[in-house]
C-alpha cells in the first residue's frame, strides 16, 4: 500500500525493499543487497540501480538514500530518535522549531526534522580517508574546521562527512551557506530562517539563537565562513560556551582561531608521477577527471594515450578538483591532447560552469577572484608578486626578492604568514620550510601582476634575487637551499638572457658563472656548459674582473673529459689563472693549474701535466688550506696511474683519501673511492673493483653533488662486472645509468664499454657501430683513451676477431662515426633491456641482424 493505494512491486524490487526494511537501521552496501536480492547468482550493478530507482517511483524519492561509497538506507522506514523536544517550561522564552518528523508528512516537510542537506550527493573521488578522517575528529571534537585553498572539495567534503554524520545528531545536520552573509546580524537571521526559527526579539538576536539551541542535539555544517572570519568566530565561540550538544563543522580559506578549533587541512587530489600512469586511476584527481568526462561523452574510453595525458592534466592543475572539474568539461570539445595543450591559457580555458560546484565557485577564475577579494592591499600586493617564483620559494629567497632597505623584515613575514592562514601560500617542509602558491594560483597572481602593470620590474627583480641567493648559498655552502631554488634560477637566467639590455646580459652571466660548478657536479654538465657557451660573447671589457676570472675557470671544467676540445679548456684556465693573478686571488689560481694538469693529462700531455701541478705546489705555504692541498693530490695520483706506476698512485689517492675524511669533505671522499675503483680495476683487480664501484652506484645518495660521481662509477662497475662475464648485472647497471651519464656528458666517453657488452652478447655489427662512435668522439674532443676504455676497445675488438669478424666493417664504423648520442642511447637501451627481460644473457652466440 503507497498512501492507501494497492501497486504492484516486481519480485526483485520487493524483494530489494525487504532487505532495507529488515536493515532500516544502518546503510547496506550494494555487495550485499545484491548477495540478498539476488543469492547465487552474477548480476551487474545496474540492475540494483534499476530495482532502487523503481522503488523511489512507487515510495517517493526520499524513501531510499543513496550513501556515496557506502551503499542504500530505507529512509522511509526510520523511526524518530527518542529524544525530547523542548518544552515552554524548559526553553525559557517560546520559539518555534521544525516539528519532530511525520510520515504521513510530505517529503520535504519530513526532511525538515533531520536537516537540510541534499537528498543526493554527487560522487566524491579519491576523499574516501579525509571523509573518514573528519568524522573521526567531529566524534571527539565540537569545532572542526576544514581549511584549504578555493576549489580543492571542502564543501563536498564537509556534505558527505555531514551525511555520514546524521544518525548522530537528533534534531539533524543543518548545512549554512555562510557565503550569503556579510555581517553577524545577517548570519545570525540566516541560521534562524534556515533552521525554521521564529526569534522573539525581545533581546539580542545571538542570545535568543543560542537560548533556542541550547537543548538541541545538532550539527551545524557552516560552509565558506572566510568572508566574515571574526563574526562566525564570535557566534561559534557563543554555541560552544553555552549548549552541550550543538557541534560545528566549518569550511573557511583560513581557521577560526578558536581555542577548541580542530583544524584539518585538505590537501589536493592525489595525482600519480607522470611515470605511474599504470596506476593512474587509484588517485582520486585522475579518477575525478574521467569520470566527469565520461558523464558529459559516454562514448569517451580510457587507452594509453588519453590516460597519461589525464595525468598530464592532473598534475599541471595540482590536484585542484574544481579546476580538474572545469578542465574535463572542456575534453567533449577539444579532446584530453587539446586541453593539456591549452594549459597555459587555463583562466580562459577553465571558465566554464559546473552543475557540481556552488554558486560562488561557478568558474576557476570566479573562485581565485573570491578568495583574492578577501586580501587586504599589502597582501594582494604580495600575492601576485610571489607569482614570480616557479615550484616555490625559501623565505631568504622572498626576503632577497621583497625587501627594500629599509623595510621591517618581520613586516614580510607577518603577511607571507597571512596568505598561509588564507590557504593562498602553501608551506612544505618542516625544519626547512618552502612556500609555494600552487599553478592555478600561480597563472592568477602573474594575472594580476599584469594587470597592475608590474610584470617587467618585477620579473627584472625576481632574477636580480636569484643571483644574491645563489651567491649567498654557494658561499654559505648551502647545497640543498640552493638546489631547492635551482627552477627558480632557471626562470631567472632563461629571462636575463633573453632581454637585449647590458645589465641583463651580465646578470645571466653572472648567474651562468655562479650555478656551473652545483649543476656540473650534480651530473647537469650539458646544462651548465650550455649556459656557459650561451653567455661567452657578453665577457667583454665591462665585466668586472673577479666574474670573468670564474667565468672563464668554470668554463674550461666543465669542458673537459671531451665535453669541449682539450686545447679550448687549457686556454681558458690560462685566461682565468691571469685575471686571478691580478687580482691577488691565489686559491683560484692554484684552482686553474691542477684543472689545467688534469685537462692536459687527458690529452696525454703528461709532462706539461707535471709541471701545472709542480707551479701548484708552489703556492702551498704553510697553513695552506688542506681541501686545496688534497684536491692537488687527487689530480697527482691521477697522473701516476696514467704515468704507470699504479701501486704508488694508489698510494697518493688513499692519502688523499684520508685528509678528506678528517676533513670531512663528502664529495671528495665519494670522487676518490671511485678513483681508487678505477686504479684497482686497470690493475686487474676486478673484484675489488667492483666492490667499490657497487658502493658508490647502489647506495642510496640524496645529495645532488653526487651524481657526476655516481655516472662515473656506474660506467666502471659494468665494465669491472664484463670483465668477470658477470653480463645480466652489467645490463642492468648500465640499463639503471644511461639516463645519468647522458646528463653527465660521460655518455659517448664510455661507449667502447658498452661495445665491448655487446660483442660479448654475440651483436657484432652493433658493437661496431658504438666502437666507431667511441672513436670519433676521442678524436673530435682530443681526449686520448683512458686505460679501462682502451682495455674495453681491445677487449671487444678481440671478442669479435673469435666470433669470425678479425675486421670491424668499415661501413659499421662509419655509421657510428655519424651516429646520434640519442639514437645510440635509445638503442642501446632496447638490448640491455631485453638482455634484463630475458634474465639470461648467453655469451659469445650471435642473435642475428642487429
Amino acid at each position: 500500500m503507497v498512501s492507501n493505494k494497492e501497486v504492484e512491486v516486481g519480485a526483485r524490487a520487493y524483494d530489494l525493499l525487504i532487505a532495507l526494511a529488515e536493515r532500516s537501521e544502518r546503510v547496506v552496501g550494494k555487495a550485499e543487497l545484491m548477495d540478498l536480492v539476488w543469492p547465487n547468482l552474477v548480476v551487474e550493478e545496474n540492475n540494483l540501480q534499476v530495482q532502487v530507482h523503481a522503488l523511489r517511483r512507487l515510495l517517493g524519492s526520499q524513501a531510499i538514500s543513496t550513501i556515496p561509497g557506502r551503499g542504500y538506507r530505507l529512509t522511509a522506514a526510520r523511526m524518530p530518535d527518542a529524544v525530547p523536544m523542548p518544552t515552554a517550561q524548559d526553553a525559557g522564552p517560546q520559539y518555534t522549531l521544525a516539528p519532530s518528523p511525520d510520515f504521513n508528512q510530505t517529503p520535504d516537510a519530513r526532511q525538515a526534522r533531520f536537516g537540510n542537506l541534499p537528498a543526493h550527493l554527487a560522487p566524491l573521488y579519491g576523499r574516501e580517508a579525509n571523509v573518514e578522517s573528519v568524522a573521526s575528529l567531529l566524534l571527539t571534537q565540537r569545532l572542526v574546521t576544514i581549511t584549504g585553498t578555493g576549489g580543492l572539495g571542502k564543501s563536498r567534503l564537509a556534505l558527505h562527512t555531514a551525511w555520514t554524520a546524521q544518525d548522530h545528531f537528533a534534531h539533524g545536520v543543518w548545512l549554512i551557506e555562510v557565503a550569503l552573509v556579510k555581517d553577524l546580524r545577517g548570519l545570525i537571521e540566516h541560521i534562524a530562517q534556515t533552521l525554521g526559527l521564529g526569534l522573539p526579539g525581545r533581546r539580542e538576536p545571538i542570545d535568543e539563537l543560542i537560548d533556542a539551541l541550547q537543548p538541541q542535539s545538532m550539527l551545524l555544517l557552516l560552509d565558506g565562513c572566510e568572508q566574515v572570519v571574526p563574526e562566525v568566530a564570535q557566534l561559534v565561540q557563543r554555541l560552544l560556551n553555552r549548549t552541550a550538544q550543538i557541534r560545528v563543522l566549518a569550511t573557511s580559506q583560513e581557521r577560526l582561531r578558536l581555542a577548541e578549533e580542530r583544524v584539518y587541512a585538505l590537501e589536493a587530489l592525489s595525482v600519480p608521477e607522470p611515470v605511474d600512469w599504470h596506476h593512474a586511476m587509484t588517485h582520486g584527481a585522475v579518477r575525478l577527471f574521467v569520470e566527469r568526462v565520461m558523464a558529459q561523452n559516454r562514448r569517451f574510453a580510457i587507452n594509453r594515450e588519453n590516460l597519461q595525458g589525464a595525468v598530464a592534466i592532473c598534475r599541471q592543475l595540482d590536484g585542484n578538483a574544481l579546476a580538474i572539474e572545469l578542465a574535463a568539461a572542456r575534453v567533449p570539445l577539444i579532446g584530453v591532447r587539446g586541453v593539456l595543450l591549452r594549459l597555459s591559457e587555463r583562466l580562459q580555458l577553465l571558465d566554464g560552469s559546473s552543475r557540481h560546484s556552488t554558486s560562488r565557485h561557478l568558474t576557476l577564475l570566479s573562485a581565485l577572484e573570491w578568495s583574492h577579494r578577501l586580501l587586504t592591499e599589502p597582501e594582494a600586493r604580495m600575492f601576485r608578486r610571489l607569482g614570480i617564483f616557479k615550484d616555490g620559494f625559501c623565505l631568504e629567497a622572498c626576503q632577497f626578492y621583497l625587501l627594500e632597505q629599509d623595510d621591517d623584515e618581520w613586516e614580510l613575514v607577518n603577511i607571507l604568514s597571512s596568505l598561509v592562514e588564507k590557504s593562498l601560500v602553501m608551506v612544505e617542509g618542516d625544519e626547512r620550510p618552502r612556500y609555494r602558491l600552487l599553478e592555478t594560483s600561480r597563472t592568477f597572481a602573474l594575472h594580476k601582476l599584469q594587470q597592475a602593470g608590474e610584470t617587467q620590474a618585477w620579473t627584472r627583480r625576481h632574477a636580480q634575487a636569484m643571483h644574491d641567493a645563489v651567491a649567498m648559498f654557494v658561499k654559505a655552502r648551502a647545497d640543498q637551499l640552493l638546489w631547492a631554488e635551482m627552477n627558480n634560477v632557471r626562470v631567472a637566467f632563461d629571462w636575463a638572457a633573453s632581454q637585449e639590455d647590458d645589465v641583463s646580459h651580465q646578470l645571466a652571466l653572472a648567474l651562468a658563472t655562479s650555478t656551473a660548478m652545483p649543476l656540473a657536479v650534480a651530473g647537469l654538465v650539458n646544462e651548465a656548459l650550455d649556459r656557459l657557451l650561451r653567455v661567452q660573447t657578453w665577457v667583454n671589457d665591462t665585466t668586472p674582473a673577479p666574474l670573468a676570472a670564474r667565468y672563464w675557470q668554470w668554463l674550461g671544467r666543465a669542458g673537459i673529459q671531451g665535453r669541449l676540445p682539450t686545447s679550448r679548456c687549457v686556454s681558458s684556465f690560462n685566461r682565468a689563472e691571469k685575471l686571478f693573478q691580478a687580482l691577488g686571488e691565489w686559491r683560484h689560481v692554484h684552482a686553474c693549474r691542477r684543472m689545467r694538469a688534469e685537462a692536459l693529462m687527458a690529452h696525454h700531455e703528461l709532462a706539461s701535466a707535471q709541471q701545472a701541478l709542480n707551479e701548484a705546489a708552489q703556492l702551498e705555504a704553510p697553513g695552506w688550506p688542506l681541501a686545496d692541498r688534497l684536491r692537488r693530490l687527487r689530480v697527482k695520483a691521477l697522473l701516476e696511474s696514467e704515468q704507470g706506476d699504479d701501486e704508488r698512485a694508489t698510494s697518493t689517492a688513499e692519502l688523499a683519501l684520508s685528509l678528506a675524511t678528517a676533513a670531512e669533505l663528502e664529495r671528495y671522499i665519494w670522487i676518490l673511492q671511485a678513483d681508487i675503483a678505477t686504479m684497482q680495476l686497470k690493475a686487474g683487480n676486478c673484484e675489488r673493483a667492483v666492490a667499490l664501484y657497487r658502493l658508490l652506484a647502489t647506495q642510496p645518495h640524496s645529495r645532488h653533488f653526487q651524481n657526476l660521481t655516481v655516472a662515473r662509477a656506474c660506467g666502471g662497475l659494468m665494465a669491472a662486472l664484463i670483465e668477470l662475464s658477470q653480463l645480466d648485472e652489467a645490463a642492468q647497471v648500465g640499463l639503471d645509468s644511461i639516463d645519468l651519464m647522458r646528463r653527465s656528458s660521460i655518455f659517448m666517453a664510455h661507449c667502447h664499454v658498452f661495445a665491448w657488452w655487446l660483442a660479448c652478447t654475440g651483436q657484432p655489427l652493433l658493437a661496431a657501430r658504438f666502437i666507431g662512435a667511441a672513436d670519433a668522439f676521442h678524436v673530435e674532443s682530443e681526449l686520448r683513451r683512458n686505460a679501462v676504455a682502451q682495455r674495453a676497445r681491445d677487449a671487444a675488438t678481440a671478442v669479435l676477431s673469435l666470433q669470425g669478424i678479425p675486421t670491424i666493417p668499415q661501413l659499421w664504423l662509419d655509421e657510428g662515426t655519424n651516429a646520434r648520442e640519442e639514437d645510440l642511447a635509445r638503442l642501446l637501451k632496447s638490448k640491455l633491456n631485453h638482455a634484463r627481460l630475458a634474465g639470461r644473457v648467453m655469451p659469445d652466440r650471435p642473435q642475428g641482424n642487429d
